[in-house]
């Protein structure tokens, strides 16, 4: 990969690309963020490893808060 994205923001119907992304050791520490109108956060995460899930409906300005939290935590 020659240019890593700061963070990645999926919905939750692409939890294998959220897995993929978590077992490859050159894209693992990109934070992975998954919208979802789902509750069930925990299964979310522990099903594909994402570092956060952001439940629907959402501020955009509170997505792009935690997305910059991600990004620069690393």
């Amino acid at each position: 990969i020659s240019m890593k994205p700061h963070v990645v923001i999926i919905d939750p119907s692409n939890t294998k690309l959220c897995a993929d992304l978590k077992a490859n050791d050159a894209t693992n520490p990109v934070p992975v963020i998954i919208y979802s109108a789902t509750l069930n956060v925990n299964k979310i995460i522990n099903k594909c490893g994402a570092d956060a899930v952001v439940a629907k409906p959402f501020e955009l300005e509170d997505l792009v808060h935690l997305a910059s939290r991600l990004a620069y935590k690393n």
